[in-house]
């Protein structure tokens, strides 16, 4: 799979609180590796949220860390 150049918190958002709720489907929806997808859900608190606010299982993201925020 070739990686993105720019898969934005935005793209997260917007898809995760519709039909994809867990890693493997938002890279498969933007043809990206799913340490892409982590590495942006990592990186902005409003992703990270909208994507656990309807994940079925919320463990398999670390929890976030506010030392980093980008919001």
């Amino acid at each position: 799979m070739k990686t993105r150049s720019k898969i934005t918190s935005w793209d997260i958002v917007r898809v995760s609180s519709r039909e994809y709720h867990s890693i493997k489907q938002l890279a498969t929806k933007f043809e990206c590796s799913s340490s892409a997808v982590k590495r942006i859900l990592y990186k902005y608190k409003k992703a990270y949220d909208a994507f656990l606010l309807h994940a079925p299982d919320p463990t398999v993201l670390k929890p976030f860390d506010d030392s980093s925020i980008k919001k």
